[in-house]
């Protein structure tokens, strides 16, 4: 496993970076569009890639008690409050 470690993180590297320059880009543009004044697409980028590792972990450690559908409530929740007037906010699961 160790030998295709450098591989992997070549391939995941361009994954992630392509990923990251979507979500700045689109941040950029909603906070364009939205009048966010204090809005910094590159914290709210940084927020979400932190978010969507983390909910990967937990998915992994924890698949009787996350799953992936929790995962996606979470980031919605986190972008309808950072962009109320773009994101509506979710509603509960029953």
């Amino acid at each position: 496993e160790a030998a295709y470690r450098a591989s992997y993180r070549n391939i995941m590297s361009e994954i992630d970076n392509e990923r990251r320059d979507i979500s700045t880009d689109l941040c950029c543009e909603i906070i364009a569009s939205g009048d966010y004044p204090d809005a910094n697409p590159d914290n709210i980028t940084n927020t979400l890639e932190g978010l969507y590792d983390g909910f990967c972990l937990n998915i992994l450690i924890y698949p009787r008690e996350f799953h992936r559908e929790d995962a996606l409530q979470r980031i919605h929740e986190y972008l309808a409050k950072t962009f109320p007037k773009h994101v509506n906010l979710p509603t509960e699961k029953g």
